[in-house]
């Protein structure tokens, strides 16, 4: 039986990442970093959910070949994101997808969490949302760190400068009051130095070479 979500993790080419980190990490730090965080949602998302609890499947998006074929290599199903398309874009391509799956819900990961934290994780997918809701957790400077969309395509995506204001906005505009929760592992991401000072001292093995 196919469960009712489907995660989806963007994941852009990886030299092209974490510019924001231009004066702090050269090009192939910022590539090496992107990568490591990528691999590391990923098992994670895997573990939890071989548990079995919650039950979800799980997806990327991306045209990067070398990570189309990582996660093919783990199991993991590839949605391929159209030449110049833009995050808004791939993830609404990825909530068409997962309607004509068959699944009822939408879960949207970055790939650059500092540390989620499982239970987290779980806390979101639990939310009940009914036919027709959205769920928000903000990221530290009101990005959107993760998105929860019942059906998939609830609600026009507006990923950008704190794209929580306006992923809200959005979701009143079509009769939505969404719900907000400000989970603390999902609050964090690495956006810059400041970020990625912090990581190293609660993850310095992110910052080390690829394995």
């Amino acid at each position: 039986m196919t469960p009712d979500t489907l995660i989806v993790v963007p994941m852009k080419e990886p030299h092209l990442a974490k510019t924001r980190l231009q004066g702090v990490l050269d090009g192939g730090e910022r590539a090496r970093l992107a990568r490591q965080l990528f691999e590391r949602t990923l098992r994670l998302l895997i573990t939890l959910r071989d548990s079995k609890a919650p039950a979800y499947d799980l997806a990327i998006v991306t045209r990067d070949p070398v990570i189309r074929a990582r996660a093919e290599t783990l199991g993991i199903r590839v949605i391929a994101e159209r030449d110049r398309a833009g995050l808004n874009e791939a993830i609404a391509a990825a909530a068409r997808v997962a309607r004509t799956a068959g699944y009822d819900r939408l879960c949207v990961l970055p790939a650059d969490l500092a540390t989620p934290d499982p239970q987290d994780i779980r806390v979101l997918l639990s939310q009940d949302l009914g036919q027709r809701g959205v769920a928000l957790c903000p990221s530290r400077d009101f990005g959107t760190n993760a998105l929860l969309a019942a059906p998939p395509d609830a609600i026009p995506f507006a990923y950008g400068e704190q794209s929580f204001h306006a992923h809200r906005k959005n979701a009143e505009s079509v009769g939505i009051t969404p719900l907000v929760l400000p989970l603390e592992s999902l609050r964090w991401d690495i956006d810059s130095s400041a970020d990625l000072a912090e990581l190293a001292s609660v993850a310095p093995d992110i910052l080390g070479k690829d394995g």
